[in-house]
């Protein structure tokens, strides 16, 4: 079964992690929320409290087929700092799994961490302007081979769907006329970008 891992920390991005669990568990997706922090209890950006499934640390020799990062200011300046799970993520890159970041996450943990190489992102604001890593395209999602970028808040279910992709392709198992994915785009009345 493919498995995901969200790595959350206080002040995630509510809506950005709320949606992409939403999408992929539609979707059937293992999705796995791993707490960056030392308590499985999290408060987000903006006071939402929430119960992850597990602790990071607990999960550091798993491998999963995607590791996802949300945005929210004080969750990515946590995350792109904490060495350990700057260490998770390469370890997923040189296995070749997908690597997923959403609004600041881009830029405040792959870009700073130098883990994008050549490949392209994007990321929210001007934030890419601080760190040389990677090279930035101004679009809602970007897909450049392993790496999978949403702009902002606003493109989250683009983002969900583009991970959905990546992992699932044209899975088609509700539909014998269309692909999961957009079968559940269309369950919920949803118009997709799709221009990687």
């Amino acid at each position: 079964m493919t498995r995901v891992a969200l790595l959350l920390s206080d002040g995630f991005e509510e809506g950005e992690a709320v949606n992409v669990i939403d999408i992929l568990r539609r979707l059937d997706v293992s999705t796995v929320i791993l707490s960056c922090s030392t308590s499985c209890y999290l408060t987000s950006y903006h006071g939402l409290k929430i119960e992850t499934d597990a602790l990071l640390v607990g999960h550091l020799n798993d491998l999963f087929d995607a590791v996802l990062i949300v945005g929210g200011p004080p969750n990515t300046d946590t995350i792109g700092q904490d060495t350990s799970v700057i260490r998770f993520i390469e370890k997923h890159i040189q296995n070749g799994s997908y690597i997923g970041a959403l609004c600041s996450a881009g830029a405040k943990v792959l870009a700073k961490n130098n883990l994008l190489g050549n490949h392209n992102y994007v990321c929210c604001g001007e934030l890419h302007k601080n760190f040389i890593d990677g090279r930035y395209i101004n679009q809602p999602v970007v897909v450049d081979g392993q790496f999978i970028t949403g702009q902002d808040y606003g493109y989250t279910i683009d983002f969900a769907f583009a991970i959905a992709h990546a992992l699932i392709g044209e899975r088609s198992t509700r539909s014998t006329h269309i692909c999961d994915i957009d079968w559940v785009a269309k369950h919920i009345n949803y118009k997709r970008f799709t221009n990687y």
